[in-house]
């Protein structure tokens, strides 16, 4: 290029930044010594000055005809001029561009282990509340059990001391008036009629009804609790069929006793079960 030519562009150059920017001293990026804002290339240490970007900036001036850009453009889109910038800049933009991905990547990954830690939190909370649910239904099953025991029991010795005319504190009061006694149907018809008998009686199918709403609350339980509820729901079954044995008098005192006996052996024994599976399962 003829010196007249270079001369031409170095007007043309500086007129164009007169119009966008002041003449000023600016930081030479590589030996950060102070030039003029016009200069091609730092006097000091030659690195080339054709545009500079400025810190934190996206867009420059192309320095042939004055038109803001995108730093990013290997050109400037109007002229065609080249985008020419020192290494120190190129370096630091390097730098600030990577800086932004590895926050981004440092946030995301926290953001990660935020969100696995409260789903595992919340998992464990549901965990724990549907555990505690399971073991609130074993135990008020077992106090169920026991309470029919109980009023089987009853039953039987109503039963056995009307038939076998057997005085006893307990059952007198059904089975004699004024020291007869009374048939076997009369004397469980008297049981049946008593008020705190039918009380009781009573309690055992509330208690039935609330254990069964809470076996349907406990259905599809988690992969972790599906032997224990396996387990519990034996339990429940055989507990059932307690419950339904009391109501069920219309055989014999012999068959009546041994279905009893059958049905309290079967529940503790699903009971026993499913104590050590919800052991397990903790």
């Amino acid at each position: 290029m003829s010196a007249a030519a270079i001369c031409a562009v170095f007007d043309k150059r500086v007129n164009n930044f007169e119009r966008v920017n002041p003449v000023a001293l600016i930081t030479c990026p590589e030996c950060k010594a102070y030039i003029s804002s016009l200069a091609f290339a730092c006097p000091h240490c030659g690195a080339k000055m054709t545009q500079i970007i400025p810190e934190h900036s996206e867009t420059l001036v192309c320095a042939e005809c004055a038109k803001e850009y995108s730093v990013e453009l290997p050109s400037c889109p109007s002229c065609g001029y080249p985008t020419i910038v020192c290494n120190a800049q190129v370096q630091k933009r390097k730098l600030s561009k990577r800086g932004r991905i590895i926050a981004a990547v440092f946030i995301a990954v926290v953001l990660c282990l935020f969100g696995v830690n409260v789903y595992n939190s919340v998992k464990n909370a549901e965990m724990s509340k549907y555990y505690n649910n399971m073991e609130a239904v074993s135990n008020a099953m077992i106090q169920e059990v026991n309470d029919a025991a109980r009023t089987g029991e009853l039953i039987r010795r109503v039963w056995h001391n009307a038939v076998y005319g057997k005085q006893d504190p307990v059952t007198d009061k059904y089975t004699m008036d004024n020291g007869i006694f009374w048939d076997e149907f009369s004397a469980m018809g008297n049981l049946y009629g008593d008020e705190e008998f039918k009380a009781a009686f009573s309690d055992l199918y509330d208690g039935l009804y609330q254990i069964t709403e809470l076996m349907k609350e406990l259905a599809n339980p988690p992969k972790e609790y599906e032997d224990a509820y396996s387990a519990l729901k034996e339990f429940y079954d055989d507990y059932l069929t307690l419950i339904l044995a009391l109501n069920d008098s219309s055989g014999s005192l012999t068959t009546f006793y041994d279905n009893l006996i059958d049905a309290e052996a079967d529940a503790y024994t699903s009971w026993e079960k499913a104590l050590i599976y919800l052991e397990s399962a903790q």
